[in-house]
């Protein structure tokens, strides 16, 4: 068992949990969440999944994770609720990968990829949010801005570089910059992110 396990130690709530009482929803979601979402973040960098699409693998796990049939097959002899969980995790991503047409790749090391963290903050909240409002945006620009902000903001490159494999000149890819920001600004104030 995972030193790592905050459920470890903690009979009482894990028997909660099997009949599925509702007063550990709150203390089990707050202990799993960041690492949970931590783990899907990591995997931003592999291209399967935008920001957006954080939440939602997040949310899933959870429903798994506390669903009638997950807290009937759980069998603490095989492991701990908090191996389960981050197992379920990673199903959940591989099933998100295959939806994409996609192969998740190699499984991670559970107990290494998932580790306990501090409970979210309102600002981490905040900085989730705002992120996931971006990306929201950037999938409602036309195909020649997405393509400039995946090169500049996603990759990396700069502006000059990106309008180059674009074929634009740099005043065009300047212009669009500035309308792509301007746009985001104002999409971020109606949603109360600004």
């Amino acid at each position: 068992m995972s030193t790592n396990d905050p459920f470890d130690g903690d009979p009482d709530l894990l028997a909660a949990y099997r009949r599925g009482d509702p007063a550990v929803v709150v203390p089990i979601v707050k202990n799993l969440t960041p690492s949970v979402l931590g783990f899907f973040r990591k995997k931003l960098g592999r291209g399967m999944i935008g920001i957006s699409g954080v939440e939602d693998l997040v949310q899933k796990t959870m429903m798994k994770v506390f669903g009638a049939a997950a807290r009937k097959n759980w069998d603490p002899a095989k492991g701990s609720l908090w191996s389960y969980a981050n197992r379920t995790a990673v199903n959940v991503w591989n099933d998100a990968c295959r939806a994409k047409g996609r192969e998740p790749g190699p499984e991670p090391p559970i107990e290494m990829d998932l580790v306990p963290d501090e409970p979210i903050t309102e600002e981490e909240l905040l900085r989730l949010r705002r992120e996931a409002a971006m990306e929201e945006y950037f999938d409602t620009l036309p195909p020649l801005e997405r393509e400039l902000v995946r090169l500049v903001y996603e990759e990396g490159n700069p502006l000059t570089a990106a309008a180059k494999r674009m074929g634009l000149s740099r005043g065009v890819a300047r212009a669009l910059d500035r309308e792509i920001k301007r746009g985001l600004e104002a999409f971020l104030q109606r949603r109360g992110l600004g």
